[in-house]
């Protein structure tokens, strides 16, 4: 499905449970394309607009979508939309390095490394970029406070996008982070991101 309307419209699509590619128009127009429960191939064509792509509330619901020519930045940017999945879309950092959404958008992100030195940082509701394995990460974060470390309560639930943060293209594997109320959290993925910039991600680029 290729979605086409006027310069300056806004288009609106859900898929179904059902594997389905769907690509933006050519035109000047702000899209939002929701997947569905398929494994989607979700592509933005025109890099001047600012599409959105809607993540669902479960990693069931969403899938494992490939969303692809995805325009970082803070200007004509595209949107990594992780409301259903958060339950939130004003995160503001906690003190976490590069977390992604932030009250002070429009700041390029950068890919965090470890919490806070004293009690670690909490990284419920964020969303942020690792540039390790999810093994790495898995064992960085912790059910409770601790020096260095990541914190994620039961229940809580944190995005992550995971790759290697560089200049040119650059495809960020999705995943879902769920607290368990032990040192195993659940990481689901849900996807893959292929960005045209890899290192231009900003906060702006995600709700």
């Amino acid at each position: 499905v290729t979605i086409n309307g006027a310069n300056g419209g806004v288009q609106t699509i859900t898929g179904s449970s059902n594997a389905e590619t769907i690509t933006t128009g050519a035109g000047d127009h702000d899209d939002i394309i929701t997947g569905g429960g398929g494994n989607d191939i979700l592509s933005s064509s025109n890099a001047t607009d600012s599409d959105s792509f809607v993540f669902e509330a479960t990693a069931a619901a969403n899938g494992e979508d490939a969303i692809t020519s995805f325009t970082a930045g803070a200007t004509d940017k595209d949107i990594l939309d992780v409301d259903a999945f958060l339950g939130t879309t004003d995160v503001t950092t906690g003190g976490l390095d590069g977390v992604a959404i932030d009250a002070t958008a429009g700041i390029a992100i950068t890919t965090v490394t470890a919490g806070a030195a004293v009690n670690g940082t909490d990284i419920g509701d964020q969303a942020f970029v690792w540039g390790g394995t999810t093994a790495d990460l898995a064992t960085l974060i912790e059910d409770s406070t601790a020096n260095d470390k990541l914190y994620l309560a039961d229940g809580a639930k944190a995005f992550a996008l995971i790759g290697t943060m560089a200049d040119g293209a650059v495809t960020y594997s999705a995943y879902y982070i769920t607290g368990t109320g032990t040192d195993t959290e659940t990481i689901t993925l849900v996807g893959t991101v292929g960005v045209i910039d890899g290192d231009a991600l900003d906060h702006f680029n995600f709700a």
